[in-house]
């Protein structure tokens, strides 16, 4: 549809997005505990950033949770404007990793996961 617009997408490029981001709806897998692992014992903790994406005209948001100082993404959810309570257990089971928490970023949500 794009293409037939003029505007050139690669099929094979948005394939592979598409399946990165299933993986990251998957959460955690051993290469992403490997790098979070690394970024712990290079900075002595981890610092958290978590960002809401809403696509265009529709009503539920994309939340991603990554490290910022690695650079990883570790976990998506796709939710329709949740509570506070609600993403703090979407995150319980990242709070429970064995590793301490600099900061969490966000940009509207209040600090969340804090481990020290």
């Amino acid at each position: 549809m794009l293409n037939e617009s003029g505007i050139e997408v690669c099929e094979r490029h948005v394939g592979r997005l598409y399946r990165q981001f299933l993986a990251l709806l998957g959460g955690m897998d051993e290469r992403v505990e490997s790098r979070l692992d690394e970024t712990a014992k290079e900075h002595g903790r981890l610092i958290w950033g978590i960002d809401a994406l809403q696509p265009e005209g529709h009503g539920t948001l994309l939340y991603v949770l990554y490290e910022v100082l690695g650079g990883t993404p570790v976990a998506g959810a796709q939710l329709d404007h949740p509570t506070a309570g609600e993403l703090v257990e979407w995150l319980e089971p990242y709070e429970a990793l064995p590793y301490e928490a600099l900061a969490t970023l966000s940009d509207g949500e209040d600090a969340i996961i804090v481990k020290n």
